[in-house]
């Protein structure tokens, strides 16, 4: 990658999760809540050909547990989800569509996961609204992997 093209990556992966929450933070400053950031599974794991994206995620892991300690004075909330390759997404739905060599390496990664599947858009979306939700009230600063079991290792 070029330089241009790392600080693309940044840019384009953490600006994103910072932004709203700082847009946000005067609201749930005065009412309280909860924040659910997006995150990669690659920002806890090393894995080759994913160092930038890695480095990404683990800004985001990190910034999750700092401002979970920042905001607990304003009874706010922050945790992160941290995904692998999950289907019923529009990035799914590129790296599969047609003969590619993306293709046959993301069919290769589908196959490792223990439960013979990718996790759904559906089911990471469960985890987002049960952090959000009053059922988490003591859940803070946490990074959940909805990843069906692919980086847990021992496979």
């Amino acid at each position: 990658m070029t330089p241009q093209q790392i600080e693309a990556e940044f840019r384009k992966r953490l600006f994103p999760r910072i932004f709203p929450v700082h847009a946000a933070l005067p609201a749930l400053r005065e009412n309280g809540g909860s924040v659910v950031l997006l995150t990669t599974d690659a920002g806890r794991f090393a894995t080759p050909g994913e160092s930038v994206l890695g480095a990404v995620g683990a800004s985001i892991i990190m910034m999750t547990k700092a401002l979970a300690k920042e905001f607990s004075r304003y009874k706010i909330r922050v945790n992160s989800i941290a995904l692998a390759l999950t289907s019923g997404t529009p990035t799914w739905d590129r790296l599969f569509a047609g003969e590619s060599f993306q293709r046959d390496l993301f069919t290769k990664v589908v196959e490792r996961f223990p439960f013979g599947r990718a996790p759904s858009a559906d089911e990471a979306a469960a985890v987002a609204v049960f952090l959000a939700s009053d059922a988490a009230a003591q859940v803070t600063g946490q990074t959940i992997s909805v990843n069906g079991g692919l980086s847990f290792g021992g496979w």
